[in-house]
């Protein structure tokens, strides 16, 4: 069984020898010589900070000894969950109660979907619980909306994945995978997570700001990524090489079918866009070389755009990816006729995991704990990362 499991694996990573990437991406070598230098610094958490916002979270145990107990006990707790979500229409505002692994497998559900690789909705379970465990502590009141985690019920899910998905996650449960969560140095941190990515991750320092406490994060360093190299080494496959590698790796359908996540071109229409320009910026105007509309002025170590101008007005690549509701901020512009066309890699903020890229990895036969390693700790501070049980946290750590 090791053996066939072995050669399986030898199998995928044969296939997955990454050929050269985009000219717009930074010079990366294959999977497994893939390395950043960067400094990781990790800050204390401000556990106070969520008990002062709208979600009321916060450590409370200190006031609910019944659920202390229960946890103490490896039982489950009850939460009450607010959906704020457009996923779950015709239920916003309403409230549920339901037990926390019931809450981590919707997370999951939702979150990367159970059409994924086993080690990936594992990775994303354990996440989903750390950052819910951070967000709200385990005050009953719990939000369901895109800020923090989507929560989806067991009916949507059977209805999307079939019985035996289901089945499948419910063993997770049992083997102790909702009430596993994530430890940095000791502490509990803010996993955060996206769609994809442009072939690294970046920092978040690079989207929030060095001294920003509104989004509670730490340090992220800058790591690979595979899903683009994946990709484009399947793209590059005859018709019949594709079929064949699906047929043996199923659940690579997982990551092909959202190809267009991790590369997503717009077209967006000259004279339009420059109205939407003209309302955030009264000082737009139109060049008389339709090549000037847009130009890149800088662009981070990562990759993504960092400043940009277009029309004659200057934007952060974030906030003109809002604008103009683009998928990522890491680019290429060209103009077509009367159209600029956005050429954008990845999609979501690019810190912490990519869940496309951890489904690459999952394939390529990595643990869920390896796959979360990767991603929150750069390869010389692994140690760092730690995986625990809610029932033997410190109390210290759990309780405000």
């Amino acid at each position: 069984m090791l053996s066939k499991n072995k050669n399986k694996i030898n199998k995928i990573k044969k296939y997955l020898f990454f050929s050269s990437f985009f000219t717009l991406t930074p010079a990366i070598g294959c999977l497994n010589s893939f390395k950043i230098n960067a400094e990781n610094i990790f800050i204390t958490p401000n556990l106070d900070f969520f008990s002062k916002h709208k979600t009321n979270g916060g450590f409370y145990l200190a006031n609910d000894r019944e659920t202390l107990d229960k946890i103490r006990k490896g039982e489950d707790f009850e939460i009450t969950l607010k959906y704020d979500d457009k996923v779950n229409k015709g239920h916003e505002g309403e409230t549920i109660n339901i037990p926390f692994s019931e809450y981590v497998i919707g997370v999951a559900a939702q979150e990367i979907g159970l059409d994924a690789p086993i080690e990936a909705i594992k990775a994303q379970m354990v996440a989903a619980a750390t950052f819910a465990i951070n967000a709200f502590g385990i005050n009953k009141q719990y939000v369901s909306s895109t800020k923090y985690q989507v929560y989806i019920p067991r009916e949507k899910r059977i209805k999307n994945y079939g019985e035996e998905k289901e089945n499948l996650v419910q063993n997770l449960k049992n083997e102790g995978l909702t009430s596993k969560i994530i430890l940095y140095n000791g502490n509990i941190f803010n996993p955060v997570y996206c769609n994809s990515m442009p072939g690294t991750s970046r920092e978040n320092q690079e989207i929030w700001g060095n001294n920003d406490k509104k989004n509670h994060l730490e340090y992220y360093p800058r790591v690979y990524s595979p899903e683009v190299d994946f990709l484009q080494k399947f793209e590059s496959e005859s018709e019949n090489e594709k079929k064949d590698f699906l047929k043996k790796f199923p659940e690579a359908n997982s990551i092909v079918n959202n190809a267009n996540t991790v590369k997503k071109v717009y077209k967006k229409n000259i004279n339009e866009t420059f109205k939407t320009i003209k309302k955030i910026g009264s000082n737009a105007n139109m060049p008389s070389n339709k090549n000037e509309i847009v130009k890149i002025i800088s662009k981070y170590e990562s990759g993504y755009i960092n400043e940009v101008e277009i029309f004659g007005v200057k934007f952060s690549g974030e906030k003109l990816k809002k604008e103009l509701e683009l998928s990522s901020s890491f680019f290429n512009t060209k103009i077509e006729g009367e159209d600029i066309i956005f050429e954008c890699f990845g999609q979501g903020h690019g810190v912490g995991m990519s869940q496309i890229g951890a489904m690459v990895f999952a394939l390529e036969g990595k643990k869920y704990d390896e796959i979360l390693r990767h991603y929150y700790s750069e390869e010389k501070n692994s140690s760092k990362i730690s995986f625990i049980n809610l029932k033997d946290l410190d109390e210290k750590i759990l309780v405000r």
